[in-house]
């Protein structure tokens, strides 16, 4: 799962995908005015649930094109402390490998490197590697018997990070806002406190200033947290390539 890293500007092709995505997504909001309340679905998961925005999103007010993103039955009203709470908690039964792919997965979602244009849409399209360690991830919450479903925790994750695009892209595509700096901040809070709860379990000197600084990143981004591209890449080095 080597990964070459995205350095200063998007390359063309993540460019483009990207700019679909926010174009296929403004299609919804224009259709949104017809209706005041509706929902678009966007996918359906191998076990029939639906995968949707439901329009328009709480913060119509501030974002335009704010939309809240669905699955049925599983993701309704998720907030992101939620999401960083179910990540964690899957993050501390995996071993150190198997985590640090599940990182690089999110890396790969942010910038849309698995990702295919099939009529039109730019929908995700993982390889056999990427399956397979999607797979082992959800062997071990079987295993240690977590109400989780990976690929539908993934996958909702992608709407979050899209409907960020949606809040700060819509006009012009920047490398980090929006979608990126969203699931970097997921990749981060997840490592971080994995990281200081393992140290504890295992007995190992604990070193608190991680939680310092993501609290201060926290403060400094208003609520959203970004990951420096050195400090990712030392936390990957494995799996990065510069």
């Amino acid at each position: 799962m080597k990964t070459e890293m995205i350095s200063n500007r998007l390359p063309e092709n993540l460019k483009k995908k990207k700019k679909m995505r926010i174009r296929e997504a403004k299609s919804f909001c224009k259709e949104r005015r017809k209706i005041k309340k509706r929902r678009k679905v966007v996918l359906d998961m191998i076990n029939g649930n639906k995968v949707y925005f439901a329009l328009p999103g709480k913060d119509l007010k501030k974002h335009y094109y704010d939309m809240s993103p669905v699955i049925e039955n599983k993701f309704e009203d998720y907030p992101f402390e939620k999401i960083w709470d179910d990540m964690v908690n899957i993050s501390i039964i995996l071993g150190d490998d198997l985590f640090k792919k599940v990182l690089v997965i999110l890396y790969r979602m942010a910038y849309l490197i698995d990702y295919d244009i099939v009529d039109g849409l730019v929908r995700f399209n993982p390889n056999d590697e990427i399956k397979n360690t999607i797979f082992m991830v959800q062997k071990e919450i079987d295993k240690n018997k977590l109400d989780y479903n990976f690929e539908e925790m993934l996958t909702f994750i992608d709407l979050l990070s899209w409907n960020e695009d949606m809040r700060y892209n819509y006009k012009k595509i920047k490398k980090k806002r929006g979608r990126v700096k969203c699931i970097y901040g997921i990749m981060r809070v997840t490592a971080t406190y994995r990281d200081f709860y393992l140290s504890i379990v295992n007995g190992k000197k604990i070193d608190i200033r991680p939680l310092y600084e993501l609290t201060q990143a926290f403060v400094r981004g208003h609520g959203m947290v970004d990951w420096k591209e050195d400090d990712l890449f030392n936390y990957l080095s494995q799996y990065l390539i510069k």
